[in-house]
This record gives C-alpha cells, structure tokens and sequence, in this order.
C-alpha cells in the first residue's frame, strides 16, 4: 500500500512505548506508558489487517482476470506453451483442496476444453518436463531408442511425407563415339503420421492432500513405464509394428542380410561377420548392434579362436557394451528367436529409421471435474508418435529359417 504508514515505524513506535513502560518509576507514569503501548500495538495491527486484506482482493483480482480471459479464449496470464518448471506440490494439493485461485504453478492452459460452466483451474497441463522425463524414460527402456535413431518432433501431427531413395544413380562404360547410358535417379516418399498411445488414472483428493506423500516421481514413473511397455515393441517386433495404420517396426523396411543356419540358436560368429560386412562401409563406421534379450546373452559369451571374448563391457552405465568393437544394444521387445524371425540388426540407426513424436511430446492433463462425483483428480496422458525405415541400405538384419 503506497500510503500506508511504514511498518518499521510502527513497530519502532511499538518498541519505545514498551521501553518507555519497563523505565517507569511511579505508578502514573507506569498508567500512561501501558497506555502508549497498547495504542501502538492497535495501530500496528491495524495495519497488518489492512496489507492482508490488500493482498486477499489483488490474489483475487489477478484470479478473476485469468478466468475471464480464458473463457474469451486468451492465454494471457498464463503460462506458454514449452514453458518447464519444478512441479509445485503445494499448488497441487490446494488444487485438490478446492482452493483453485490458490495454486501458483505456471501451466500450460488448455482454451479449447473450458467453457462458461466449468471451473477456470479444472483443467491444467503439468509442465513439459514431464514429456521430456517420458521420452528418457523411453530410450533407457528400449534399445532402438538408445542405439539413437533420427528423431523428429512437431508441433502438429499432420502427416509427413519423408523422401526416400528407389533408384540410386549408376554409371556404365561406354565406347567412344557412342551415347551415355541414361540413369534416372527415382525418389519414393515414405508417411509418417501421429499415431496416439494415451491412458489415465484418478488420485483421490484426500491422498493428493496428504502432505507425506510425494506424488510426483510416482506419477511420472507410472506414465513413463506404462507408455515404455506399450509403445517400444512398435519398433523391434514385426508383429506388432506392422506398419498398417500404426508404427512400422525397424525389419519391415532394412534389408536381410542372410538367413541363418538354426531357428532355435543366436546367430553364431560366422553370421555375425556376414552381417557385419554385408553393411556398406560408410554407414558400418556408425554401425551398432541391436538384438533380443537371448541374443544378448550369447554373444556376451562368445569367445574367438584364442579364448578371448569378443564382448567389451564398458564400465560407465551411459556407454553401451561393445561386440566386434561396435555398440551393442539390448531390447527385450525385439523379435524372438523363432522360425522367420529377425532377432537382430546391425547398421546406421539414424540413418535408417525415423521415430517422429508430434504435438511436442507428450501430453498431461490434470482435470479436477472429470471423477468430481467421487473426488477424485485424473491424470490423463497421451503421447502421438510414428516410426518409419527411410533407407533400406542402412541397416541390415539377420532372418532365422
């Protein structure tokens, strides 16, 4: 308050009139004294009452300019979107309480599901470092995703066509005096689209409220395990991924390299060097291997005609183990070993294969309406996303008979 009387003063005021009271020396003085202080102990409380009662009618001013503009449709006064920040718990269990002019997290605002008769703070997106938590929580669950394929995000999820090389240049001998030899260079297009994965669950009120609970990491572990689990065989498993109207798996579009000799065994050495070699120099300088959980396990056996082992564990949990000097990467969703399958691939991953995730990442709605009747706060997640081979040169795979 621009004219209200200084606090210091007040409480300075306060200060000599007690001191003033503990000198006295006659029961008169003592009289007036008494009275200075509790004429200063009102003015200052006085004055605290009137900041509070201030503060109160700004908080509430500021609240009601923001549902205003929400319901014409304005982002003005909150948050951008891209805007990250620590989750405030405070805020969300006020949010829960009921106190929803209280919280102060800086969201992101979602105009397009609030109307006049729903509650302005119902509908918040958490911050987007959630999304990038999900995406980490993604590539340390799936090996494709660590090995490092070429990754495209987007604002919007409307398809994109990416250009993929048909027919390479070629060139001929000729004889002297006679024409060239025509060679067209053909280039195909190849969609990627923004298929959604989504899922929800509800947190009653009552726990989201309880100040010994950390909600936080649970719900960020839970979402990002959730969407792991459901979206990483997309890319490694055929079956799954078959590319009509969802993610094409990374087989469906690289090469076989040869077929191997046993349908029920990994690959042996001589076909891992057939792999290796059938990959072109410039795209094995990048090569890494990624294969199945019981690929994994033989070839960290392997052994060479000395005895030594090919595997080379590295020491650091970042840095991916190596086989034939080149990274290996293990993915429990790759396909199995049986008749038909190809359990393990070897190439240039960002080369290769595409993996787009639209509308930024992933998305968090919390709602406080949507489980209202048995007070409960959702937690609402999707995620939209696309994975595509776009040069079949790249990466190669072995295929079991």
């Amino acid at each position: 308050m621009a004219d209200s009387p200084d606090l210091m003063r007040l409480l300075q005021d306060k200060h000599e009139a007690v001191r003033a009271f503990r000198e006295a020396k006659d029961e008169d003085t003592r009289q007036k004294a008494w009275d200075g202080v509790h004429a200063a102990s009102e003015s200052l409380d006085a004055e605290l009452v009137a900041r509070e009662e201030t503060r109160t009618l700004d908080q509430e001013k500021a609240a009601e300019e923001l549902r205003m503009a929400a319901l014409q449709g304005s982002t003005a006064g909150a948050a951008k979107p891209g805007a990250s920040t620590d989750l405030n718990l405070d805020g969300i269990r006020a949010f829960a309480r009921g106190q929803g002019p209280a919280i102060t997290e800086t969201m992101e605002y979602r105009t397009d599901i609030i109307n006049e008769a729903a509650n302005a703070y119902g509908s918040y997106l958490v911050p987007q470092s959630w999304a990038s938590s999900v995406i980490e929580f993604q590539i340390a669950d799936s090996g494709l995703l660590a090995a490092g394929p070429n990754v495209l995000t987007t604002d919007g999820g409307n398809q994109i066509n990416m250009p993929v090389l048909v027919t390479d240049a070629a060139t001929a001998t000729g004889a002297e005096g006679t024409a060239a030899t025509v060679s067209n260079v053909v280039w195909g297009t190849t969609p990627l689209n923004a298929y959604r994965f989504d899922g929800f669950f509800s947190v009653s009120n009552e726990l989201l409220a309880d100040t010994g609970v950390d909600l936080v990491p649970l719900l960020r572990k839970y979402a990002g395990r959730s969407i792991a689990a459901k979206v990483n065989p997309y890319f490694v498993d055929p079956d799954v991924g078959t590319g009509s109207s969802t993610i094409a798996a990374v087989q469906l579009g690289c090469t076989s390299a040869l077929t191997a000799a046993s349908y029920a065994v990994a690959p042996s050495v001589a076909e891992l060097k057939q792999l290796y070699y059938s990959v072109l120099p410039v795209y094995r300088k990048r090569g890494k291997f990624v294969a199945n959980s019981a690929c994994t396990l033989a070839y960290a056996q392997l052994q060479n005609d000395n005895g030594d082992f090919m595997w080379t564990p590295q020491l650091a949990a970042a840095e991916s183990d190596l086989l034939m000097g080149k990274p290996f990467y293990e993915d429990a969703y790759m396909d199995s070993i049986a008749t038909g399958n190809e359990p393990i691939i070897f190439g240039d991953i960002d080369a290769g294969y595409t993996v787009r995730y639209a509308h930024g990442g992933m998305q968090f709605i919390v709602s406080k309406e949507f489980a209202v009747t048995s007070f409960e706060t959702t937690f609402v997640w999707g995620i939209w996303l696309d994975g595509v081979a776009t040069d079949v040169l790249a990466i190669k795979s072995i295929t079991l008979p």
